[in-house]
């Protein structure tokens, strides 16, 4: 099947499910998959989805459905189901799982705002007093296999602040068959402690990818306020995440790297108590290893932490943060 783009942010949703299909190309504004890949694709997201859907049942006892919506988002949403002769209740596993490449002669439908989060529903035009509607026309099938994109791409939650959640996607920059190893990471990752510093999500990332052998060298992040009631979705932030660099270093693959991944952890919890000190040394660890700062600077600062702590009256549970990186860091400092 051919899939149109639309330029807009759900291309990057059709491009990771390309990126995960055998032979898929694209031919300037859109792109080419095999029926077959369709399927094969759309599969692997239902399995994705109802791990998900029967963790999450399985502690709250209630039926959920994954995908976040407004409500301007449902009735085009329901157009779409119709079309494909999927029940209008259906869960996102129970959707996915229906999901067929044949070509279906329906009717245009607005686009949801998870397929266009960087634009509002009214945009102001030269020329025009006030606002006018911005409404974006796009076919069924790009609404079904975006369905499948977001499935694919969305690492989980994280929180952000005062008490708010925002979803976390990564997409290739391209169609990348290297992404094909994405639904190893995201079986991998059962929570996000947060996302700021960039420096330390991408070491926590970094490990998350190692454990799970599920390696993306270069990737984009996009960090998304989910649709739900009134509001629509969007664009929180967007960053390029490239790991290559920094497992040039072994650290990743030694033993003690778990340390690694609770000083990165440590550093994106807003809650922490000693969250100052380990994005001082995240972002040292990240420098260090990018080539841009000298292991002797992330060695001293470490060491001179801990050994300043030794007789403090701090909860042993605290020391652990600072004697992980002084581990850590002689490890990087010997290698």
């Amino acid at each position: 099947m051919r899939v149109k783009l639309y330029d807009i942010f759900g291309d990057n949703y059709i491009i990771a499910v390309a990126s995960l299909a055998k032979g898929s190309r694209r031919l300037k504004d859109e792109i080419e998959i095999s029926d077959e890949e369709v399927e094969n694709v759309s599969n692997i997201a239902y399995q994705i989805a109802k791990a998900k859907e029967d963790s999450i049942q399985k502690r709250t006892k209630k039926r959920v459905m994954l995908l976040p919506m407004s409500g301007n988002d449902k009735k085009p949403f329901q157009s779409v189901l119709k079309c494909f002769n999927i029940p209008p209740d259906s869960n996102l596993s129970e959707i996915l799982e229906k999901i067929t490449p044949e070509e279906k002669k329906c009717e245009k439908v607005s686009a949801l705002s998870f397929i266009k989060p960087e634009l509002y529903e009214f945009g102001r035009y030269p020329g025009y007093v006030g606002n006018r509607k911005n409404d974006i026309k796009i076919e069924p099938s790009y609404v079904m296999l975006s369905v499948v994109g977001w499935t694919l791409t969305r690492l989980g939650v994280a929180p952000f602040s005062r008490g708010k959640r925002v979803g976390i996607h990564l997409f290739p920059q391209d169609i990348d068959y290297s992404f094909i190893v994405i639904p190893n990471l995201l079986k991998g990752i059962d929570y996000i402690p947060g996302f700021q510093p960039l420096t330390a999500f991408t070491l926590w990332l970094t490990y998350k990818m190692v454990s799970t052998n599920a390696i993306i060298d270069q990737s984009r992040m996009y960090v998304i306020s989910d649709a739900g009631g009134m509001s629509t979705a969007s664009v929180v932030s967007g960053y390029s995440i490239g790991v290559k660099k920094i497992l040039e270093n072994k650290i990743f693959y030694e033993s003690i790297s778990y340390m690694l991944r609770d000083i990165a952890a440590d550093a994106l919890n807003p809650d922490s108590s000693t969250r100052s000190f380990s994005i001082k040394v995240s972002n040292l660890i990240y420098e260090v290893l990018m080539g841009s700062k000298r292991r002797e600077e992330l060695l001293y600062i470490s060491n001179r932490e801990l050994n300043s702590l030794i007789n403090s009256n701090i909860s042993e549970n605290d020391k652990k943060i600072y004697k992980y990186a002084a581990i850590v860091s002689k490890k990087i400092y010997s290698s």
